[in-house]
């Protein structure tokens, strides 16, 4: 895969620890208020009570228990959300899954370009290039392109002439093996033929 390829998904990969960190401040800042406000209520010339009374240990208590467990709720997933995860077919809506899943067919980042007059990401396969000119050229090949998280056509060029076999949205693995059944009897009949 090309560097810029790789480059491109740097943001998503610490995207999950970013926002754990984020959520676990906000959550602790809310605990500080809390706390606070017992704090303040402990104060009043009228009604407070001492800082060490049984009412006030309990309510600073209930706030640092509460800091605590959620905080163990962000950081360490329930047991069956990750089952549930597990059993979902593999998602593909981030770049690097996406370029991963489809390098296993043999489909290769290949830098962007225009189609419909939107810039999407190409990937090419060398199995999928048929047809060679005396020039060297090749005359026949198939591109997979992506723009965005799930949008993917999959387009067949003879020389310069664009025939699109397929578009559509792929999120999961399934989806991009049924994809790779469309290529493969598209190509077939396009190779039959020429």
């Amino acid at each position: 895969m090309s560097e810029s390829g790789s480059g491109r998904q740097g943001a998503t990969r610490d995207a999950a620890g970013a926002n754990r960190v984020a959520a676990t401040l906000l959550l602790w800042l809310i605990v500080a208020g809390l706390a606070g406000l017992v704090w303040l209520e402990a104060q009043h010339p009228f009604f407070g009570l001492p800082l060490t009374h049984p009412v006030n240990v309990v309510l600073f208590s209930l706030c640092a228990a509460f800091g605590v467990f959620y905080t163990a709720f962000i950081w360490f997933p329930r047991r069956d959300r990750t089952r549930h995860r597990a059993a979902a077919p593999d998602r593909l809506t981030d770049n690097q899954a996406f370029d991963d899943y489809a390098a296993k067919f043999g489909w290769d980042y290949d830098n962007g370009g225009r189609y419909r007059n939107l810039d999407w990401d190409r990937y090419a396969s060398n199995e999928h290039r048929w047809r060679l000119l005396p020039d060297g050229t090749v005359h026949d090949t198939i591109t997979i392109m992506r723009r965005e998280r799930s949008t993917v056509a999959a387009v067949h060029f003879a020389g310069r002439e664009p025939t699109e076999i397929w578009s559509g949205h792929i999120t999961t693995t399934a989806d991009f093996d049924r994809l790779m059944e469309i290529i493969a009897a598209y190509a077939a009949g396009q190779r039959a033929e020429g």
